[in-house]
């Protein structure tokens, strides 16, 4: 539990500055290389959701779930600040799903696989083999 509290407090530390602004004045590169650091951060809990979900649901349910955890944000927003902020907001949660829908699709297919294995092997153990 240490290891992963250490790893997420080194992935959020620069955060603050970001959200400050201070990112406009970096050259491409730093920008790039900025972008790439988070996605790899945010590969691993895409990837495990992704477990998650194939562990539990098949793909229609999937697509469902994650659909509507996209949408969540958006319908608080609507809520709290009006429809006209939701509506500039709405593309966002999409676009993360967007980005990450390899990896959460990598993720639940090894969760899918995992779940058929146990079942084949409780199977067979129940069959007398």
């Amino acid at each position: 539990m240490l290891r992963v509290t250490s790893i997420v407090f080194w992935a959020l530390l620069p955060m603050p500055a970001l959200a400050a602004g201070g990112f406009e004045n970096e050259p491409l590169e730093v920008k790039i290389v900025v972008w790439l650091v988070m996605f790899l951060v945010g590969s691993v809990p895409a990837a495990g959701v992704g477990y998650v979900i194939g562990s539990f649901l098949r793909p229609s349910a999937s697509i469902l779930v994650l659909a509507t955890v996209a949408l969540l944000p958006t319908t608080v927003l609507w809520m709290s600040r009006g429809f006209e902020r939701a509506i500039d907001f709405a593309w966002t949660p999409f676009l993360i799903l967007l980005v990450f829908s390899p990896l959460i699709a990598f993720g639940w297919r090894f969760g899918r696989r995992d779940v058929m294995q146990h079942v084949a092997r409780k199977s067979l153990l129940q069959n007398g083999h």
